[in-house]
């Protein structure tokens, strides 16, 4: 099941459109992406996230900077060894995208899929 929480449709301009030609973007963030971020939020390294997760690195990179794009926020710092919370992914981002994934736990289980 995917769930999903549904950010406002964003009208952006994109650099190639011509002038007055808008273009419209769907931003919609999945359950996976916060369950990414705190698997590398807890491991702090995107290679034994990828493990825990048993997806590929590439996947919880990409992840990743979707989620930071999404919130236009920087999440971790990457660095040659491994990574290191920023000040938003560590502190109340961190704490929220937690408090997201038990109320989706929640919700599953209050209203699991088939049931009419």
């Amino acid at each position: 099941m995917v769930v999903a929480l549904h950010l406002s449709n964003i009208i952006t301009r994109s650099p190639r459109s011509t002038a007055g030609r808008r273009e419209k973007r769907d931003h919609t963030v999945t359950e996976h992406r916060f369950k990414v971020f705190i698997a590398v939020a807890k491991n702090l390294s995107v290679t034994r996230a990828a493990r825990q997760l048993r997806i590929s690195q590439p996947a919880v990179t990409q992840a990743l900077r979707r989620l930071e794009k999404d919130f236009a926020v920087t999440l971790v710092k990457r660095n040659g060894v491994g990574i290191e919370l920023t000040e938003v992914g560590g502190g109340e981002f961190r704490k929220d995208s937690e408090a997201f994934l038990a109320l989706m736990e929640a919700m599953k289980e209050k209203y699991p899929l088939g049931r009419p």
